[in-house]
């Protein structure tokens, strides 16, 4: 009687534990574990999540983001596979709890921190070209070539073609390596067998970013692009192309070239063409010539025009951007960008609205840069003008003007301006953009103009991360890095952190700070700070996504780009 009594007890007693533990005895035994534990995450990107449930026959898991099933748009979300996907914008703070909960037992769970972070080695995944310029010890130099960067900080498949005061290199063998901070800031390290080669690097987005030389031999700026492996034929380049050069002419003193060609998909090109070497200025010229494409998208290319015969090699980014490099020896050493153009014909009503330019260069005194404004009627009038100019001993800030234009139908242009400085004229690639190029014997300068959207922008001022590239001409000295603008109502404070290549000076991961006031036309007056000292710079808002950058310091000849992030 007494055992069954005490078995009566013992069969209540588990009954009893079951009930307490929301599914028995065997669910105090389950356990949750997820992998990974951590990560960090670039904005937009996925991460893929694994949990195991053991001690349970429903192995199943809801997942969870800070708590809420599934998450959302401001965390991240995550599917029922596991697979997170960062934001669009890094919230705030910006880690997040991923958690897997156990669906036998809503009590046990495991959870995941994650970092959203702006970029990583996954920024650069795919097939890039680049475009270099810089100066060593010896002479000026160009480089042009191709990598495939695979995602996780290597390169390879490379090739690149380099040309200097000592000779032409064509097609050499290229690898590395690279890394991608959180920030986009990074290192670029490329092999040939010449050597090894340094790299600074500031990432845009996954299809564009820049970086300058960053070794005790050498100051350089470049450009990285994400190449389109469908345009490397030379079927593929067909059309009405604007390109802009520049560099050393034949005797070695300052080049600068732009124009328009046709190319007609089987070889052959035609065009039109100003140059100004050396201060002798050729306008409007006919240039014909030949190219051809490989499969790997790398071309050669050979003009002919009134100066005489050029051969170029050039890389093809997709079938709108070509970058070129000449590779004929000794002398010049030209390098430049061409474009393909969507509009056939041109007029002065194709120069219509709000756009900001500048265009550097050389003077017999030393160096120019001009930074501006201006809006153009459509008619042939240039109005509302603003600018910076620096030519070294002589600042010219905030400078207004009027103007006048013409544009022909194969889209070269003139342009003439009141303040006296220098005679241009351009080439269009669109009604939004042209490459532009002094026309005066005493300033070889080449540059861009852009059209300007998004004003005004005194209510509507740049705001948030940006990359950038800064070249100090008088002192040979590259900046690149990132820069934060909290923009409120008319400007705001611009804080950041950059590497400084000053004529082989390294400094890595300086600090930048300032402050910066916008004008309702776009113009924007900065002071910043960094090792190199205080500057006054000079910006030209083309939207809310690219600024153009003049200095306003005498004897510092600085000009760049401020591009955004995303």
């Amino acid at each position: 009687m007494k055992g069954r009594i005490l078995g009566g007890f013992r069969a209540v007693l588990a009954a009893a534990l079951l009930a307490s533990c929301g599914g028995g005895v065997a669910s105090i035994l389950i356990s949750v574990s997820i992998s990974p534990t951590s990560a960090s995450v670039p904005v937009g990107a996925t991460q893929k999540f694994a949990a195991t449930v053991l001690g349970a026959r429903n192995s199943a898991v809801t997942w969870q983001v800070n708590g809420v099933a599934g998450g959302n748009s401001t965390l991240g979300t995550i599917s029922s596979s596991g697979l997170y996907t960062a934001p669009a914008a890094i919230p705030s703070p910006a880690t997040v709890t991923v958690t897997a909960v156990s669906r036998a037992n809503s009590n046990k769970s495991a959870s995941a921190v994650v970092t959203v972070v702006q970029f990583s080695n996954a920024a650069l995944n795919g097939q890039y070209s680049f475009l270099l310029a810089g100066d060593d010890a010896v002479s000026f130099f160009t480089a042009v070539g191709s990598f495939q960067a695979d995602g996780k900080g290597n390169l390879s498949n490379g090739f690149e073609d380099l040309n200097s005061s000592t000779g032409y290199l064509p097609n050499l063998a290229l690898s590395g390596k690279y890394m991608v901070g959180p920030d986009g800031r990074g290192t670029l390290t490329l092999t040939n067998p010449l050597g090894t080669a340094e790299y600074s690097l500031i990432v845009v987005s996954s299809s564009r970013a820049r970086f300058i030389e960053f070794n005790t031999s050498s100051n350089g700026e470049g450009l990285l692009l994400k190449c389109d492996p469908t345009a490397f034929s030379t079927e593929a380049i067909s059309g009405n192309y604007a390109f802009g050069f520049g560099g050393s002419d034949p005797g070695g003193a300052p080049a600068s070239l732009a124009g328009v060609f046709n190319a007609d998909g089987t070889g052959t090109l035609t065009g039109t063409e100003d140059a100004n070497l050396a201060g002798t200025v050729t306008a409007g010229g006919s240039l014909t010539g030949t190219y051809s494409v490989d499969s790997n998208g790398r071309g050669t290319a050979a003009f002919s025009d009134a100066l005489g015969s050029a051969n170029f090699v050039f890389y093809v980014v997709n079938k709108d951007t070509l970058f070129f490099v000449e590779s004929d020896f000794p002398f010049p050493v030209v390098e430049g960008t061409a474009k393909r153009r969507q509009v056939a014909t041109f007029s002065n009503s194709s120069l219509a609205g709000d756009y900001a330019f500048m265009i550097s260069g050389i003077t017999p005194a030393a160096y120019i840069a001009t930074a501006g404004r201006l809006t153009a009627d459509g008619s042939g009038h240039l109005t509302s003008g603003v600018l910076d100019q620096n030519d070294n001993i002589t600042v010219s800030a905030n400078t207004s003007f009027t103007g006048s234009s013409s544009v022909s139908s194969n889209g070269r242009g003139t342009a003439t301006l009141s303040t006296g400085t220098t005679p241009l004229a351009f080439y269009m690639v669109s009604p939004s953009e042209a490459f532009v190029i002094s026309e005066d014997p005493n300033a070889v300068a080449s540059g861009t103009m852009l059209a300007q959207t998004g004003g005004p922008f005194d209510s509507n001022p740049p705001s948030g991360s940006f990359g950038f590239l800064l070249y100090t001409s008088t002192f040979d000295t590259d900046q690149a890095g990132q820069a934060t603008l909290l923009g409120g109502r008319a400007g705001g404070d611009l804080t950041g952190t950059e590497d400084i290549n000053d004529n082989r000076i390294l400094t890595s991961d300086a600090t930048l700070s300032g402050t910066y006031s916008v004008s309702s036309n776009g113009r924007a007056a900065a002071s910043v700070t960094s090792p190199l000292g205080s500057a006054n710079l000079a910006f030209y808002v083309v939207s809310g996504s690219r600024l153009l950058v003049v200095s306003d310091d005498a004897l510092e000849v600085t000009s760049g780009n401020f591009e955004k992030q995303y």
